[in-house]
């Protein structure tokens, strides 16, 4: 490990330490998994015929890709999946799906090292 991966590996652990949540991760027909993330969010630009709008997702969640492991075998954020996590009252428990608008993918890379995973979401009641 060089100097820059020893650093990086710093600073994910110093965000993990101190502006984490914990969210609850699920995938249709496995086990729910509980992982530490951080909450972000993204703008996209989307241009229409004539004129450009910006649109944003919900809710971004920054996954360390160590933590998404579903029956114990790391995988990458799926189009299905959703997130769940609790926020004070009187908001209580909302639900997440993955998603972003039209050709956006539903998730990218946070970072050059590809260690971690930026997932769009918008808010859904099932």
């Amino acid at each position: 490990m060089n100097r820059f991966q020893r650093g990086q590996a710093h600073l994910i652990q110093r965000f993990l330490t101190n502006a984490q949540i914990a969210v609850r991760y699920h995938r249709k027909d496995a086990p729910t998994i509980l992982i530490d993330v951080w909450p972000n969010e993204t703008v996209f630009r989307i241009l229409d015929k004539d004129n450009t709008r910006l649109e944003w997702g919900d809710r971004d969640y920054i996954i360390p890709v160590a933590s998404l492991k579903i029956n114990g075998v790391l995988t990458e954020p799926a189009k299905t999946d959703w997130i769940e996590e609790e926020f004070p009252q009187p908001h209580g428990i909302q639900f997440f799906m993955l998603s972003a608008p039209e050709t956006e993918p539903i998730w990218r890379w946070d970072d050059l090292q590809r260690t971690a995973y930026r997932v769009h979401t918008k808010r859904f009641k099932p």
